[in-house]
């Protein structure tokens, strides 16, 4: 699934949930999901920085900050 992909989806919760009245706070993905959505893009991510010479540990350090924790101020939950 690519990161345009990801956006949709997440842009299809928000809209459910306006439609229902308000703006959710927060949307819960499981575990699974998250793996299945985040897994292609950390993966292009690493590839790239492979390419570009990073070391094994700055590209660690970098994906550990790569951080799902929110998208157009809606918390995302991971269970």
């Amino acid at each position: 699934m690519t990161r345009k992909q990801l956006i949709h989806y997440f842009d299809e919760f928000i809209k459910a949930s306006i439609r229902n009245g308000r703006k959710a706070e927060r949307i819960t993905v499981t575990k699974k999901q998250a793996d299945i959505y985040m897994k292609p893009i950390i993966k292009r991510a690493v590839s790239e920085m492979q390419s570009k010479g990073y070391s094994r540990i700055a590209i660690d350090r970098r994906i550990n900050q790569l951080n799902f924790d929110s998208y157009q101020g809606v918390k995302i939950n991971i269970q």
